[in-house]
């Protein structure tokens, strides 16, 4: 199977490789890397840091408001 070149949001990813023809770089991952960028970021991409502060847990208030009464002892 061919493998499709990159496109320019795979730059700096991890999973790139240069192909068998030179200058031509492909992804390891996937075939078709354009199609993964299609409807977001690529799961694979490594170039592309995930703000973790954005994504908030769910905090139990009953549990919440227990732990913080323990610690004020």
């Amino acid at each position: 199977m061919n493998r499709e070149p990159i496109i320019d949001k795979c730059v700096g990813c991890e999973k790139t490789i240069v192909g068998p023809e030179p200058g031509v770089a492909t992804c390891s991952a996937y075939l078709y890397p354009a199609s993964k960028w299609r409807a977001g970021n690529c799961p694979m991409a490594s170039n592309i840091k995930k703000d973790i502060d954005k994504i908030k847990k769910f905090e139990d208030p009953l549990k919440k408001s227990k732990k913080l009464s323990r610690v004020k002892k």
